[in-house]
C-alpha cells in the first residue's frame, strides 16, 4: 500500500493494522510518521505512548501521553494509559489523580477501579481499598484483580472463609496467577478457622505449584505449611530447610516457621491488629 508522505490518517490506520498484527515496532514507526505530519495528533500520541509503555520505556511513554492529554484535555482517551504510565514511573499521586479522572468520565471503568483498589492496598489505605473493591465487584463479581485485593483485605480482617472464597474465584478468573495460588495454599493450610482449613487440598495445590513453578522458597514455604496441617512434620521441616538454602527476604519468616514445625505445631495465620 502506497501512503502519501503527508497522509496523517493513513499512517495512523497502518499503525492500527500493525498493532492488530502484533507488530509493535512497525506500529510505532507508522504513528511516528503520522506525528511527523501533525505533531499534535492526539490519537497517534496516545497509541504510540501506550506502545512505549508496553515495551518498558516509561519516561518516553509519560512524555508522549502527557502531550496527548495537553493537546486534547477533554478527550478521555489518554487518561487511563497515562495513569498506568505514572504508576510505572513511581508517580503514585499522579496515577491516582488520573485513574480518578477516568472514573469521572466513566464511573464503571473496571480497570481503573481495580488499579485504585490495588494502589490503596499498597499504600495501606484500607478503607479506600475496600470502597474501590466493592464498587468493582458490584460491576463484575468475577474480576480477578478486584477479588485478589478483596482477599487481602479479608485476611487482614480475619475473615478467613471470605478470603478463601475470593482467592478461589480469583484463580477461576485468572489461573495464571501464582501469587494468588500460593496465598490460597497458605489459607487452606493455616487459617485459624477450622471450617476453612483443608490440608489435603493444600498439599495437592502446593505440589502442583512445585511442579509448575519449581521449588522456590515461596512454594516450599507453602508446601511446608500444607504438610504440617496434615501432620507430616518431617516433610514440612525438610521443605523449609530446603527453602532456607536460598538467601532472600523470606529468611526470617522461614526461620520462624521452622521453629514452629520443630515444636510439632502447624502454622496459623493471624489477622492484622485492629
Amino acid at each position: 500500500l502506497r501512503v502519501e508522505p503527508d497522509s496523517r490518517d493513513a499512517w495512523y490506520a497502518l499503525g492500527l493494522a500493525a498493532e492488530q498484527e502484533a507488530d509493535p515496532e512497525r506500529a510505532i514507526e507508522c504513528y511516528a510518521r503520522a506525528l511527523a505530519t501533525e505533531p499534535d495528533y492526539g490519537d497517534a500520541l496516545t497509541r504510540i505512548g501506550s506502545l512505549y509503555a508496553a515495551r518498558g520505556d516509561v519516561a518516553r511513554a509519560v512524555e508522549l501521553l502527557e502531550r496527548a492529554f495537553y493537546v486534547r484535555p477533554l478527550d478521555p482517551g489518554p487518561l487511563y494509559p497515562l495513569a498506568n504510565a505514572y504508576r510505572e514511573a513511581g508517580r503514585t499521586d499522579d496515577a491516582i489523580d488520573f485513574y480518578q479522572r477516568v472514573l469521572d468520565d466513566n464511573p464503571e471503568h473496571m480497570r481503573s477501579l481495580a488499579a485504585l483498589a490495588e494502589l490503596s492496598l499498597e499504600l495501606e489505605r484500607y478503607r479506600d481499598a475496600r470502597g474501590y473493591v466493592d464498587r468493582a465487584l458490584a460491576i463484575n463479581s468475577n474480576h480477578a484483580l478486584a477479588l485478589e485485593v478483596d482477599a487481602h483485605l479479608s485476611l487482614r480482617a480475619g475473615e478467613w472463609a471470605h478470603a478463601a472464597d475470593a482467592l478461589r474465584r480469583a484463580l477461576a478468573s485468572n489461573v495464571n496467577n501464582p501469587q494468588v495460588a500460593l496465598l490460597l495454599v497458605r489459607v487452606l493450610a493455616a487459617a485459624p478457622a477450622d471450617d476453612v482449613r483443608d490440608g489435603t487440598d493444600a498439599v495437592r495445590r502446593a505440589r502442583n505449584l512445585a511442579r509448575d513453578l519449581g521449588e522456590t522458597p515461596e512454594v516450599l514455604s507453602a508446601l511446608a505449611a500444607a504438610y504440617a496441617e496434615t501432620g507430616e512434620f518431617d516433610r514440612a521441616l525438610d521443605a523449609v530447610q530446603r527453602a532456607l538454602e536460598t538467601p532472600g527476604p523470606l529468611h526470617a519468616r522461614l526461620s520462624a516457621e521452622l521453629d514452629t514445625y520443630r515444636g510439632g505445631a502447624p502454622l496459623r495465620l493471624e489477622a492484622a491488629p485492629r
